[in-house]
C-alpha cells in the first residue's frame, strides 16, 4: 500500500500531483517471524521494549559524525551529538532539541497541516526483501535484508532507485546497521542493554530557555541551495508508534522559496505538511499509522518526501528517504 500527497504548484505550470490510495496489499517482506501486526496485539499487549546505550556512527558522503544514543522502555530516545541533544517521546509525538552550549531548547510537536491533501495513485516502492541470512554485527546477532526502493519520476523530480541494506536485531528492537548506497551509513557499536537510563535524560533541563525554530542548513546544492534531511530512520515499538520530523531550508536573501513539495509513503507510513508553501523553510510530519494486517514483523517500509525551491529563473528538487522499522503491534 502507498500513501502519496503531493501538494502545490509552481506559477511557470511546474506541477507535481500524487496522492494516497485508500487500500492496498504491502509489499512482499521475506522477514522472519510470521506474524500479523493484528496478531501480535492480541498475544502480547505489551512485551515492553529493552532500555539501551550505545554509540551511534553515521557516514553521510565523506563525513563521518559520532553521536551517543540512549532509549528507555517507553520508547523514548535521547542522541547525543556534540552539543546538541535530541529527545523524542513517540507517547506525545513531541521532538525537543537541546543546545547544551547555549542553555537553550527548541520543541517539535505534532501539529495539523496548514493545507488539504491530495488523495489519488497506488504503488508500492519496495520489492521483496532479500534475505541476507544472519550475522554478528557489531558484537550482536542480526537478521540482514536488501531491499530495492524506487520512487518514479513526479514533474521535476526525477525517477530514483536506491539499494538500502539493514541488519536487525530482533532481540534489541534496534537496526543494527543500515545502508543507503554508498552515500549512507547509520551502525551502532558498544551496545548495552537491560539498564534503564535516568529519566533525567529525557527531559529539559532546568535553566534552559526556550528559542526558535532554527535548522542546520547541511546539504548545500546548486541554483537555489537546500538543506535538508537525508534519510529520516524511524522506528515502532510495541504501542509506542515511530514519528519525527523531516524538513528543507533554502535562502530568502536570493529570493527562493519552496513553490512545491510533496512525498510517497508505503503503509503503514504517512505524513504531512506542517507549514504553508511559499516559505524559505518547509516540515512535513511523518509517522506510523498504526494499521494491521502486516504479514511479517518485523516489518519495513519507505517513503519519500521531495521539495522544489524556486528564485525566479532557477529551480532545485531535493528529496528525503524514510525508511520505518515496525517491530511490534
Amino acid at each position: 500500500m502507498r500513501r502519496t500527497t503531493w501538494t502545490g504548484m509552481l506559477a511557470m505550470a511546474t506541477t507535481l500531483a500524487i496522492g494516497v490510495p485508500a487500500q492496498a496489499a504491502p509489499h512482499s517482506d521475506n522477514a522472519v517471524q510470521p506474524a500479523s501486526r493484528t496478531a501480535a496485539k492480541s498475544i502480547a499487549p505489551h512485551i515492553g521494549l529493552a532500555p539501551l546505550s550505545a554509540d551511534q556512527i553515521t557516514r553521510s558522503g565523506a563525513t563521518v559524525s559520532t553521536a551517543k544514543l540512549f532509549r528507555d522502555r517507553k520508547g523514548r530516545t535521547r542522541v547525543e551529538t556534540g552539543s546538541t541533544v535530541t529527545i523524542t517521546d513517540p507517547a506525545t509525538q513531541t521532538t525537543v532539541r537541546l543546545d547544551v552550549r547555549n542553555s537553550t531548547f527548541q520543541r517539535m510537536t505534532r501539529k495539523p497541516s496548514p493545507r488539504p491533501a491530495t488523495v489519488q495513485g497506488n504503488e508500492t516502492l519496495a520489492g521483496p526483501a532479500l534475505s541476507l541470512g544472519t550475522a554478528d554485527i557489531q558484537g550482536v546477532r542480526a537478521q540482514g535484508r536488501a531491499y530495492t526502493v524506487k520512487t518514479p519520476a513526479r514533474g521535476a523530480i526525477p525517477a530514483q532507485t536506491r539499494d538500502v541494506t539493514i541488519w536487525l536485531s530482533t532481540d534489541l528492537q534496534l537496526a543494527v546497521q543500515t545502508r543507503v548506497g554508498n552515500a549512507y551509513e547509520q551502525s551502532y557499536t558498544n551496545i548495552r542493554a537491560g539498564v534503564e537510563p535516568s529519566a533525567d535524560l529525557f527531559t529539559v533541563p532546568a535553566g534552559f530557555k526556550e528559542a526558535a525554530l532554527a535548522p542546520s542548513r547541511a546539504g548545500i546544492n546548486e541554483s537555489c541551495p537546500v538543506g535538508y534531511v537525508d534519510p529520516l530512520v524511524l522506528n515502532s515499538y510495541d504501542f509506542f508508534l515511530g514519528a519525527g520530523y523531516v524538513w528543507a531550508v533554502t535562502d530568502p536573501d536570493i529570493g527562493c522559496f519552496f513553490a512545491a513539495d510533496g512525498a510517497i509513503f508505503e503503509y503503514p507510513l504517512s505524513g504531512f505538511p506542517t507549514l504553508p508553501l511559499g516559505l524559505p523553510y518547509d516540515e512535513w510530519f511523518v509517522y506510523d499509522n498504526g494499521g494491521g494486517g502486516l504479514p511479517f514483523l518485523p516489518w519495513v517500509a519507505f517513503g519519500d518526501v521531495a521539495w522544489l525551491a524556486f528564485n525566479g529563473s532557477d529551480t532545485t528538487t531535493v528529496d528525503s528517504l524514510i525508511i520505518l522499522t515496525v517491530w511490534c503491534c
